[in-house]
């Protein structure tokens, strides 16, 4: 038998620092070994992690970023930057809509077909920026959301024919057992990771601890992950029982030390966070945004978002009930580990990966002549 065929697909990330998006691409970059020649182009400040994740797996190009609209040189660098990695297929991650956007012109430059992953929904400040993205994307040769919130919102806002898009839902690994939870406060450690940005609402979340301090709960809270919001995070923690603990490099480990996981997001696709901490056992809350409801909903307790009442009375029960959090521990670690693995999303993603190859190409591709590439040999 011959050799397996190999695609070169070269994933474009810009943002400063770890979060889904990135991690999705690193579970892609594994999963897909055997069919895919991964590159990845990077833009600075390269986050520590993201470095220390491909290293050895994938070959990292690194650019300068490109400061604004004028900033022709950067624009350019980045797309032969691009195309230069002399792609089979353009994958581009996007953490929210306008994010990367140049990553998304730089696929379209590169001489091969482009696909773009929106990960969350967000808001878009004006007609022209809506006009322009929707041109962005419109152009891709397929689109994938990652929620059917971030479908609505490509093909209702940003005009992305219906037929280019389509839902691949993130997937988790969870490479030992879920670690059993001790039933003895001591205190109760409450957790949450993610990127350091009022997306994620972590100042809701503070002020829902702050709240059962005073109460007399004997809780502590760690919060993962990094970003320009650490500052004010801090000084909103000051005096409170709370430690930050940086960039997370073994997601698995750090869940681990934790009694219950906390996700207060202001708006989500749907979250890689909270679906870890799922596979990893713990009980779950979560606000209801995104695709957290009809994904999620049989093993998270839901909690509107921006309510740190509601939030607060959420924690309060689950911390001081061990039946509710073994409830909620055992159905969420059924649903993740059951209906969402790294091994389906990749399927998913090759496949896709597979049809936009053997397309016929599109008017803006006007890259070098090539011939036809090889499709993955498999789904991963």
């Amino acid at each position: 038998m011959g050799e397996q065929p190999v695609t070169r697909v070269t994933y474009v990330l810009d943002a400063p620092v770890w979060g889904g998006a990135e991690a999705v691409v690193a579970a892609l970059v594994d999963e897909l070994r055997e069919s895919v020649r991964a590159t990845v182009v990077a833009v600075r400040p390269v986050p520590q992690r993201l470095e220390a994740v491909f290293a050895g797996r994938c070959e990292l190009v690194v650019v300068d970023p490109v400061a604004g609209k004028v900033d022709a040189r950067a624009v350019l660098r980045l797309v032969a930057a691009v195309r230069n990695t002399r792609p089979d297929l353009v994958h581009v991650n996007l953490n929210s809509p306008t994010n990367n956007r140049y990553g998304l012109l730089a696929g379209l430059f590169s001489g091969a077909p482009s696909v773009a992953t929106l990960h969350l929904p967000g808001a878009l400040d004006s007609s022209v920026q809506r006009s322009v993205l929707a041109l962005l994307y419109g152009a891709q040769d397929a689109v994938i959301a990652v929620s059917q919130e971030v479908r609505t919102l490509l093909i209702d806002t940003l005009r992305v024919d219906e037929r280019r898009t389509r839902v691949v839902d993130n997937g988790v690994r969870r490479s030992r057992p879920a670690v059993p939870r001790s039933s003895v406060p001591s205190p109760r450690v409450i957790g949450t990771l993610g990127r350091l940005v009022p997306q994620k609402g972590i100042d809701v979340l503070l002020t829902a601890f702050r709240q059962l301090r005073a109460e007399g709960l004997d809780v502590r809270l760690r919060v993962g992950g990094t970003g320009p919001d650490e500052a004010a995070l801090r000084a909103a923690a000051a005096g409170l029982p709370v430690d930050f603990d940086g960039d997370v490099g073994d997601v698995e480990s750090w869940l681990d030390g934790l009694d219950v996981f906390c996700l207060a997001s202001r708006s989500e696709g749907l979250p890689l966070a909270l679906m870890e901490a799922m596979a990893a056992g713990l009980p779950c809350l979560a606000t209801d945004v995104g695709q957290v409801r009809t994904a999620l909903s049989d093993g998270v307790l839901l909690v509107p978002a921006q309510d740190p009442d509601g939030l607060a009375a959420a924690l309060r029960a689950v911390c001081a009930d061990a039946g509710l959090r073994h409830d909620l521990a055992g159905r969420g670690h059924e649903l993740v580990t059951t209906r969402y693995s790294t091994e389906s999303m990749a399927r998913a993603t090759a496949a896709l990966y597979r049809a936009v190859i053997l397309r016929p190409r599109r008017r803006l591709h006007r890259g070098r002549r090539r011939s036809r590439p090889n499709a993955p040999g498999s789904d991963g």
